[in-house]
């Protein structure tokens, strides 16, 4: 009987390991303050600003964790031509991830969601996004740089990173996912409500527990293990 391979020893093989990773990249902005006063224009609360923050987000923040653990990411989605995508792009590069598989859409503004946050709690959250879904010139360009990806780097696995921002679209999944049943290249997919059964023939599919309920319509308890496989029988 073999023996089971230590946490070391998996960490281990994940330095040879290419990810492929498809889904919608953000930024997740930080605005750090303090409130000592109500502002006299309105009964809401003054936030002195004392530092900001950027971060990658959504399927960027998926690839840094992948590149933390020792796999090479390939990142293959899209920003806006902006401001906020261009800090992002450098987000990347700063964790030297690289983005020459991210295209640029001038007329979508890059995901950011900014988070207002006074003494270690959160006040608010401001998201500047087009959830829309991108256009087939796009997913024309996306689709290349996946075959591309598939061909030239060889990527182990893909992994569809879904925030329902519009870079899933029926015909990306579709395309990419037949790309890498002809590579034999398993697919893992982190699905979302928009187009949650729309990903089929993959070899991991891992929805939370509201993304199965919401979607099978029925309620499902985690503690009950023939609720929990009428649900997997289902999907």
């Amino acid at each position: 009987m073999a023996a089971t391979p230590s946490k070391t020893d998996l960490f281990e093989s994940f330095k040879n390991l290419k990810v492929a990773i498809v889904g919608d990249v953000m930024v997740d902005a930080y605005i750090y303050g303090h409130v000592d006063r109500i502002s006299p224009e309105a009964p809401v609360p003054v936030l002195l600003v004392n530092r900001r923050e950027q971060r990658p987000g959504g399927a960027a923040n998926v690839a840094m964790n992948i590149k933390a653990m020792g796999a090479t990411p390939l990142l293959i989605s899209m920003v806006g031509d902006d401001r906020d995508g261009s800090a992002l792009l450098n987000l990347l590069e700063d964790k030297n991830i690289a983005s020459g598989y991210i295209a640029k859409d001038p007329g979508r503004v890059t995901t950011t969601k900014t988070r207002i946050i006074a003494k270690g709690h959160q006040m608010m959250r401001l998201d500047h996004e087009n959830s829309n879904e991108i256009s087939e010139e796009l997913e024309n360009i996306l689709l290349e740089h996946i075959a591309t990806v598939v061909k030239e780097e060889t990527p182990d696995v893909l992994i569809f990173q879904d925030y329902n921002k519009g870079l899933l679209t029926e015909k990306i999944i579709r395309g990419a996912t037949m790309i890498c049943l002809n590579n034999n290249i398993p697919v893992a997919v982190d699905p979302k409500k928009r187009h949650f059964s729309s990903y089929q023939m993959c070899t991991l599919f891992k929805p939370n527990l509201g993304e199965i309920s919401d979607n099978l319509l029925q309620e499902i308890d985690p503690k009950d293990i023939e609720s929990l496989r009428a649900a997997a029988l289902s999907l």
